[in-house]
């Protein structure tokens, strides 16, 4: 077979741009490959240190000695979680009475 010249010359400049594409592929597969295997390695260092942490958290909770709270401020904290849980519904109709007022002021502006 016999190949003009430019026929020849285009069929060479595709062969050599795929080359360099098919190169810059595995180069990047490469890299890709070398990133993965340093996230890996972070990921299992990570879990290692979480493991040594969670370790030295039990051992802390095992010296120290437990706290416990007398009955009196037990009763306190209780009553002041009730208080804030009215407050929140107090709050929550002052909004829905200030949205009903900004409705009616809407209307008689029209």
């Amino acid at each position: 077979l016999k190949f003009e010249y430019e026929e020849a010359r285009n069929s060479k400049m595709q062969l050599l741009s795929l080359e360099k594409d098919l190169l810059t592929i595995a180069q990047t597969m490469k890299d890709y490959n070398l990133l993965r295997t340093n996230e890996l390695d972070s990921k299992a260092q990570l879990q290692l240190k979480t493991k040594s942490v969670l370790n030295d958290l039990r051992k802390i909770h095992r010296i120290l000695p437990k706290s416990g709270m007398p009955k009196i401020l037990e009763n306190k904290k209780q009553s002041f979680h009730k208080t804030k849980k009215k407050e929140k519904k107090y709050n929550s109709d002052i909004a829905s009475q200030l949205k009903d007022i900004q409705n009616q002021l809407n209307e008689l502006s029209k």
